[in-house]
């Protein structure tokens, strides 16, 4: 008997089974004692450190799974032995082994992209756009940044006015166009951020994002949350409800971003025209000099006669009707430059200084249904512009005064270009027909 009495009996065949469960012990120690020998090479040189760490990391990887195998099959430690062998000499070969760890991170990369174009091929890339504008008759903006107003854009009777709690005003039609008929059409899906990019960017548009509404006839029509540029400012971030995440949406055949199209800043949606009337509703038309009161004049506007010239109380006969119906139609409209209010407004002591100081010259308008108007222009001493002059033989750059300009439609002190109210200011003598 070749075992004693009590212990395990030994098999007739011991070479065709596993080994017992006290002998994998050699396994592992030879197992520890091969990774052990390739961690503890000789330190590679910068240029191929980054492959050496991969090899490593690979020989143990190769080992554990083949080790596994092993478990699960139990081949004898003999063969344990040579399939640890060729998996080393495997390894440490670096003309095979950098090409196969090329190929893995190439079909990896592959495989990710695969992963994303698949992902983004699930969206709708026309999900944040508009698909029939010309419906649109109602816009509103809430900005989850408590510091911000919310905005109403809205149209009546085909004219576009612009709300909120600080008043309401006449909109700039080219704006709001811009925003509705070119924007909203062209917004496209870039693609679908991802979960790293995803905590991120809700962060930011639960602080910062406006939620854009549009309406057509009461009904609404599109709803999304606007967000900041990307990094590069080629693609907005943006969500809508109902989706799992937000997206990078660009403007189709555009390079730039769509969030200063969805500003809350009154100001900026404004018209620049402070007075936009009909010729015709105009009933009267004072200009008025307060630094010099003998050159007072007034234009009276009649249905059934051609307009009059009044100087002292007193008509002028000798005026010329096509000059006056001419400058009727020049005074019908004064703008102002475009963007936020000027810093003056914010100092009430510089504001009212203006206000308050003898005016250049005053435009007084009654509307034939009885409204006043008035325009009033102030020196600005402190202020210059450049203007293009463009002229056929030779554009040149030259140098344009700018004005304070105050209607008594709005409180604010707003400027604007000499160029723009040189040819309204004019005395009477200039309506008077020049005798032979």
């Amino acid at each position: 008997m070749s075992h004693q009495s009590g212990s395990n009996q030994r098999p007739t065949d011991y070479k065709s089974v596993a080994l017992p469960a006290e002998l994998w012990w050699l396994v592992f120690y030879r197992t520890n004692l091969l990774v052990r020998t390739q961690l503890s090479r000789k330190v590679p040189s910068k240029r191929t450190a980054k492959i050496d760490n991969i090899s490593n990391f690979s020989t143990s990887l190769i080992i554990f799974f083949s080790f596994s195998f092993i478990l699960r099959k139990g081949p004898c430690l003999s063969k344990a032995r040579t399939i640890f062998v060729a998996a080393k000499e495997l390894l440490m070969n670096k003309k095979i082994l950098r090409p196969i760890i090329i190929i893995i991170i190439v079909l990896a990369s592959l495989i990710l992209l695969w992963k994303n174009l698949n992902q983004t091929s699930e969206w709708d890339s026309k999900l944040f756009s508009i698909h029939n504008p010309q419906s649109i008759d109602k816009v509103t903006f809430i900005p989850n940044d408590e510091s911000q107003r919310t905005l109403t854009l809205y149209k009546e009777d085909n004219i576009w006015f612009v709300k909120n709690d600080l008043g309401n005003f006449k909109a700039d039609t080219n704006s709001v166009k811009q925003l509705i008929f070119w924007l909203m059409p062209k917004l496209r899906i870039q693609r679908p951020t991802t979960d790293e990019q995803s905590k991120f960017v809700n962060r930011q548009l639960t602080q910062f994002a406006t939620k854009a509404t549009f309406y057509a006839k009461g009904t609404e029509v599109q709803s999304i949350f606007v967000g900041g540029p990307t990094q590069d400012q080629l693609a907005t971030y943006m969500f809508k409800e109902g989706t799992d995440r937000p997206c990078l949406v660009e403007i189709q055949n555009f390079n730039g971003y769509a969030t200063p199209y969805f500003n809350t800043n009154i100001n900026l949606w404004r018209t620049s025209q402070l007075l936009e009337v009909e010729p015709e509703d105009i009933q009267e038309l004072a200009i008025e000099w307060p630094q010099n009161p003998e050159w007072n004049y007034k234009i009276l506007n009649q249905d059934s006669k051609s307009p009059q010239l009044f100087y002292k109380n007193q008509t002028v006969s000798n005026a010329n009707s096509s000059l006056l119906t001419g400058y009727l139609l020049l005074c019908s409209s004064f703008s102002r430059e475009t963007g936020d209010i000027a810093g003056i407004n914010r100092d009430i002591s510089r504001k009212d200084s203006v206000i308050n100081s003898s005016a250049i010259v005053k435009f007084n308008y009654i509307l034939k249904n009885q409204k006043s108007i008035s325009i009033s222009i102030f020196d600005n001493p402190n202020y210059e512009d450049t203007e293009i002059d463009a002229k056929s033989s030779n554009t040149e750059t030259i140098q344009t005064k700018l004005f304070w300009i105050k209607s008594s439609e709005d409180p604010n002190l707003w400027l604007t270009q000499g160029v723009l109210i040189k040819n309204k200011i004019k005395q009477y003598q200039d309506f008077i027909i020049s005798q032979p």
